[in-house]
């Protein structure tokens, strides 16, 4: 009936087989997702964080690598973020045994009072840090259209301080700005009922919702005095021996141009760029200075971004959103060296 050598029925596949199956499809499985995610977590690596963290240095002059003055920007206003840029950069500088001085490149209004106490700090931990063997390290400052209140601040330390022809400076004091929306909450019948422990004490004090009370402000102003006395202390000591008016005649607040700065001060020197780092190789006794400029550099995704841009027209979607760091910034009062006039 049937063939020579084949049996008379067909055997099921035996279970252990159907087991295998399973095992290896799911293990396969397992290890392409893992690869994926794997590949994610590279791309993402590549596209957002790792180039920008890293610090690039383009040459403005060629000369011996081993004597560079390093150029390092504050531009902008001054905060947390600007902190973690110029950090890296600060740090790049002084693990670099090469850089035997830096000119810092003011262009900026000001901005946080804790972030630019914070620059004005690390410049200081850096010129310790090469000097700690009785060496120098000479820094300069040199400011561009603006080093308005926390630009001044992270420039005071400074050994020499220039300022272009059309340089804006000054503007000691600082800011808590504040809203008072009680008038308009009242007309919509709206009171605040906001509790706070201890009972009668400062938790809320300053409430944008509540009407003004003297208690509250006095307390409010006495917080502003203490920072515009750390920021006179740090003008005073920077400043030593070169203010030619007095601390209370340059720090009322108020906006100088770089001929009244001079006059009163406040800075050494009316030039440019040039003359702030050949000043700066000139006191690190360098005879043919490397100059850099420190940079972030731009990560792939920005790459990308800035490549499609020039493909053609497109169509774009705006899509407007209320950040909500914006609203907590109104909603809370925030000490800032920074000038508002512009």
């Amino acid at each position: 009936m049937f063939p020579p050598g084949m049996p008379g029925f067909f055997a099921p596949p035996r279970q252990h087989g159907f087991t295998r199956a399973i095992f290896v499809t799911l293990a396969s499985t397992l290890f392409g997702l893992s690869l994926l995610a794997n590949m994610y977590l590279l791309l993402y690596s590549g596209l957002f964080s790792a180039q920008a963290n890293s610090v690039s240095e383009q040459t403005v002059v060629d000369g011996d690598p081993k004597e560079k003055v390093a150029i390092i920007p504050v531009r902008g206003i001054i905060r947390d973020e600007t902190v973690m840029l110029v950090s890296r950069w600060l740090r790049a500088a002084r693990e670099d045994a090469n850089v035997k001085a830096i000119v810092i490149e003011v262009d900026t209004p000001g901005g946080d009072v804790t972030s630019s106490d914070e620059i004005h700090y690390l410049i200081d931990k850096l010129r310790k840090a090469k000097t700690e063997h009785g060496g120098t390290f000479p820094i300069a400052v040199s400011m561009g259209s603006l080093g308005t209140s926390g630009g001044y601040y992270v420039s005071a330390g400074a050994d020499q301080i220039f300022a272009q022809p059309t340089t804006l400076t000054g503007n000691i004091g600082v800011l808590m700005p504040r809203f008072n929306l009680s008038g308009l909450v009242e007309k919509w019948g709206v009171a605040e009922r906001t509790l706070a422990a201890p009972e009668g004490g400062y938790k809320n004090a300053g409430s944008m919702f509540s009407p003004d009370n003297p208690r509250d402000t006095k307390y409010m102003q006495g917080i502003v005095d203490q920072a515009y006395d750390q920021f006179k202390g740090v003008v005073k000591t920077g400043r030593e021996g070169r203010l030619k008016a007095s601390l209370a005649e340059v720090a009322n607040g108020q906006v100088f141009t770089a001929q009244q700065a001079l006059k009163n001060g406040l800075v050494d020197q009316i030039d440019y760029l040039e003359a702030a780092y050949k000043w700066a190789a000139t006191q690190a006794g360098l005879s043919k200075p490397t100059v850099v400029r420190y940079h972030r550099r731009a990560t792939l995704l920005e790459t990308f971004l800035a490549e499609s841009s020039h493909v053609g027209p497109r169509n774009v979607n705006v899509n407007l959103q209320v950040d909500r760091s914006a609203i907590d910034e109104v909603m809370t009062p925030r000490l800032q060296y920074l000038w508002r006039g512009e």
